[in-house]
């Protein structure tokens, strides 16, 4: 996954695996972002001026700017489109500026740490389906 990431400048959600820690960094901030519930499109998420505590949030995919989204997709220039799914500004879609850099690293503590905060928060948590 690492490999396909560097060669195509990004790689797809669903195919981040348990345990690894993707580090978006744009423009204006980096997010570091884990597998929540994958088959229902939510991630554990923090960074940004949105996100400053791990959060539970629904990642539909990339955009260049526009209203035409690459589902599922995070890529390097383009923008990622984040749903807050609590919190008083639950649905609320926050997007970043330009991603610059991608890394991908394997890391679970890290992971479970950002996956247990956002837990907290979440109201709609169900066990993940994998």
């Amino acid at each position: 996954m690492v490999e396909y990431t560097k060669k195509n400048g990004g790689f797809f959600l669903k195919s981040l695996l348990i345990n690894w820690l993707a580090k978006v960094r744009t423009f204006n901030s980096e997010y570091k972002i884990c597998s929540f519930n994958p088959k229902n499109s939510e991630w554990a998420a923090q960074g940004g001026r949105g996100f400053p505590e791990p959060t539970v949030v629904y990642i539909g995919g990339s955009t260049w700017g526009g209203s035409m989204q690459m589902l599922g997709w995070v890529g390097v220039g383009m923008h990622l489109e984040l749903t807050r799914l609590t919190g008083p500004f639950n649905r609320r879609v926050v997007t970043t500026s330009p991603i610059v850099g991608i890394s991908l690293t394997e890391n679970p503590q890290e992971c479970m740490e950002i996956i247990e905060k956002a837990r907290k928060t979440y109201t709609g948590w169900k066990e993940p389906t994998f």
